[in-house]
């Protein structure tokens, strides 16, 4: 009987332990929760503190990420660890593989608004961006670049080092090929011709900032297209012998700085250049509204929309995708377009804003091991200083 009653007291003990534990567990799980939410609130607020005074400007303008590293790592406590990633600063020089024929080069080019080779170079917040065409078509030579653009179709599968490497490809057509690098799903119905700028994911938003700031390049008496108008654009003096552009041939005159209003799409005028004596009469102009409807007249085939889409139709359609942490390593970029024509400026202003995007310089402090308990925080820097926008990725865990 007494071995039995011992026998039953273990087994209650037992019992009591095992109920015990899951309370101990869960208490210890919520515990992690709240730290982690406090330091996600903590790493915020320092975000934003440093952004206001100007110190995370000089961390980043710089390149000095460790820098940068061990400053917010001074005002956090000692336990807790810290890595820093930083996206979109874009380059100086933008180095372009076209793996193309040469009229699809010409082609891409007037797209850009490049007729001279003056117009390779252009003024983005500030700095200056040159877009440095390789002076080869195969795309086997095209290891300096930072993106490989090409028209139509490629099989790839020979080339997945470049997108080991950090360079990215972009795609102009409307095929469908390559689909897990491109990211695209073919989708039965009916396709809207309009199509807006996908501002409810982070890296198309970022696209986004990149065309609201880009400049296109109109030559004197030629077109460019608003939604599915083409209108005329005419460089002319002013009675105060200052340069001034009209619209259609109307009377009305604007001049750099000025914004206006056509087919209710707000553009801004960003330079003008009337000097005849070089043979290079121009405005640079840019469509400035984030909700900017583009119009494609031929719309098939239609892809599916998803987190990743640049140009999204209001019925789940996608004109554009981003792809991106492809490889295994989280490198390349890839992006596909439908095909809009040389013509239309407004989808060469949305290239530009891609190209920029797909080559940015990305930063990172130096690799630890991280615990699997870690936190992330996204902080995107959005102004009018140079080298603005950029996005901050700052992963944060606590090591005892």
């Amino acid at each position: 009987m007494k071995g039995f009653i011992k026998i039953l007291e273990v087994v209650l003990s037992l019992l009591l332990i095992f109920g015990i534990l899951p309370f101990f567990t869960s208490f210890s799980k919520s515990n992690d929760e709240w730290n982690n939410a406090l330091l996600s609130l903590s790493l915020r607020d320092i975000l934003i503190s440093l952004d206001k005074s100007g110190i995370l400007k000089s961390y980043i303008v710089s390149g000095n990420l460790e820098g940068l590293k061990n400053y917010i790592s001074s005002l956090l406590p000692g336990n807790v660890m810290i890595e820093i990633y930083v996206n979109g600063i874009p380059k100086n020089v933008i180095k372009i593989g076209c793996n193309c024929t040469l009229e699809e080069k010409i082609r891409l080019e007037r797209s850009l608004g490049i007729y001279f080779p003056e117009d390779y170079t252009f003024s983005l917040r500030g700095k200056i961006v040159r877009f440095e065409f390789l002076n080869t078509n195969e795309i086997e030579k095209m290891g300096d670049a930072d993106v490989i653009i090409f028209f139509g179709c490629r099989d790839l599968s020979k080339y997945l080092n470049y997108l080991n490497e950090g360079k990215a490809f972009i795609m102009i057509g409307n095929d469908i090929c390559e689909e897990k690098i491109f990211n695209i799903t073919l989708k039965d119905g009916l396709v809207s011709s309009y199509s807006q700028i996908n501002s409810n994911s982070l890296e198309p938003f970022r696209i986004g900032e990149y065309f609201i700031d880009v400049p296109i390049r109109i030559y004197n008496n030629s077109n460019f297209w608003v939604k599915e108008m083409s209108h005329s654009l005419y460089v002319c003096i002013d009675n105060n012998s200052l340069p001034c552009i009209r619209i259609d041939n109307l009377p009305e005159e604007y001049h750099i700085g000025d914004t206006i209003t056509i087919d209710e799409t707000r553009i801004k005028i960003k330079d003008i250049d009337a000097d005849e004596s070089d043979g290079r009469v121009f405005s640079d102009i840019s469509i400035i509204d984030r909700n900017y409807n583009f119009y494609l007249p031929n719309p098939y085939p239609g892809i599916e929309e998803n987190e990743k889409t640049i140009l999204k139709t209001l019925n789940g359609f996608s004109f554009a995708q981003c792809n991106y942490f492809i490889t295994q390593h989280g490198n390349g970029r890839a992006v596909w377009i439908k095909d809009f024509g040389e013509e239309r400026k407004d989808f060469g202003q949305l290239l530009k804003s891609i190209i920029l995007w797909a080559s940015e310089e990305r930063f990172e402090t130096q690799k630890q091991k991280i615990n699997k308990n870690f936190i992330e925080i996204y902080y995107i820097v959005s102004g009018v200083f140079e080298s603005e926008p950029y996005l901050i990725r700052l992963i944060a865990f606590y090591i005892y």
